[in-house]
C-alpha cells in the first residue's frame, strides 16, 4: 500500500477516530489521571487484598457471572438442540425466547424482584413445596441466586440464537445418514452437533460472561451481599462521594473488562479462521 493510499485511508477513518478519542479514550484517560493523582496506584491495589471488601466483591461478581454463564449456556444450547432435532412449535418458541431481549435491564430487575420477594409468586410457590417436603423456606433476595435467575432469564435467548443459527446450518443429510446407521440421539449430539457448533457456543458464552460481569441494573435492583462489583463502585461514588476512590476502582474494573474483551475478540477471530481444531 502506497503512502497516498494510507493517507486517504487515514482521512477516511479520521471522523471515527476522532469520535472514539473524544467519547472513549479521553474519558478513560481522565479517570486514570484522577485515580493515579488523587488516590494513587498503590492505594488502589491495596483495596484488593484478600481481607478487603473490594476483593470479596470482585470474587463474588466473577463467581455469579460464571454460574449465570454456565447455566445460560446449558439451557440455551439444550433448547436449540431440542428445537433442531424435534422441530415442534419452532416459530412459537423462537418468538417467546426473543421477548427478554426487548425488555430493558432495569425492568428485568424489577420483574424478578417482584417474583423473588418473600411474597412474590415464585418464592411463595417454591416455599410451599419445600415446606411440604420438610425443607426450610428459601429467601432469594439479597443473595447471588436472585441475580443468577435474572441473568439466566436474560441470557438464555442470546445463547439460543447463536447456537440455533449454527445448528440449522448443519447439512440434514449428515444427520439422516447417522440415523440410518443406527446412531442414537445422544450419539448424534456428541459426534455431529457438538463438534460442528462448539465454536459458536464458546463465542456465545464469552459474550454472556462479559455482559454478566459488567452489568449494573439487575444487581443494583436485586441487591446482594457482598455487593456486586459495578454496584459497589456506584455506591462509593453516590454514597461516600469519593470520586478518587471510585475512579481507582473503575480503572481496575475497566482493566479486567478489557482483558475479558480481548480474550473474546481474540478467541472469536481464531475460531472464525479455524484456529482451534
Amino acid at each position: 500500500m502506497s503512502m497516498d493510499e494510507r493517507l486517504k485511508n487515514f482521512l477516511y477513518f479520521s471522523p471515527l477516530l476522532i469520535f472514539f478519542a473524544v467519547v472513549l479514550f479521553w474519558p478513560l484517560f481522565n479517570v486514570f489521571y484522577t485515580s493515579s493523582k488523587e488516590f494513587g496506584l498503590a492505594n488502589a491495589l491495596a483495596l484488593f487484598k484478600p481481607d478487603k471488601y473490594a476483593w470479596k466483591s470482585l470474587i463474588f461478581t466473577i463467581r455469579v457471572a460464571f454460574v449465570s454463564t454456565l447455566l445460560s449456556a446449558f439451557f440455551g444450547y439444550s433448547i436449540a438442540l431440542i428445537l433442531v432435532m424435534r422441530k415442534s412449535y419452532e416459530n412459537v418458541i423462537i418468538q417467546v425466547l426473543r421477548v427478554p431481549l426487548f425488555v430493558p435491564y432495569i425492568v428485568i430487575g424489577f420483574i424478578w424482584r417482584a417474583l423473588l420477594a418473600p411474597k412474590g409468586y415464585v418464592t411463595m410457590i417454591l416455599n410451599i413445596l419445600l415446606t411440604k417436603l420438610g425443607f426450610e423456606p428459601i429467601n432469594f433476595m439479597g443473595k447471588g441466586i436472585s441475580i443468577n435467575i435474572a441473568h439466566i432469564w436474560l441470557y438464555i435467548p442470546m445463547i439460543f440464537i447463536i447456537s440455533y443459527a449454527a445448528l440449522v446450518k448443519i447439512n440434514p443429510e449428515i444427520i439422516e445418514a447417522a440415523r440410518s446407521l443406527g446412531a442414537s440421539g445422544w450419539v448424534i449430539i456428541k459426534k455431529i452437533y457438538l463438534p460442528l457448533t462448539w465454536r459458536a457456543l464458546i463465542t456465545g458464552t464469552s459474550i454472556v460472561f462479559l455482559a454478566a460481569f459488567v452489568g449494573v441494573s439487575i444487581p443494583l435492583i436485586l441487591g446482594s451481599e457482598p455487593t456486586y462489583f459495578p454496584v459497589y463502585i456506584y455506591y462509593i461514588l453516590n454514597q461516600e462521594f469519593d470520586i478518587a476512590k471510585a475512579s481507582a476502582m473503575s480503572m481496575v474494573f475497566v482493566a479486567i473488562s478489557m482483558f475479558l474483551g480481548y480474550i473474546y475478540f481474540t478467541l472469536s477471530i481464531r475460531l472464525r479462521r479455524g484456529g482451534y481444531q
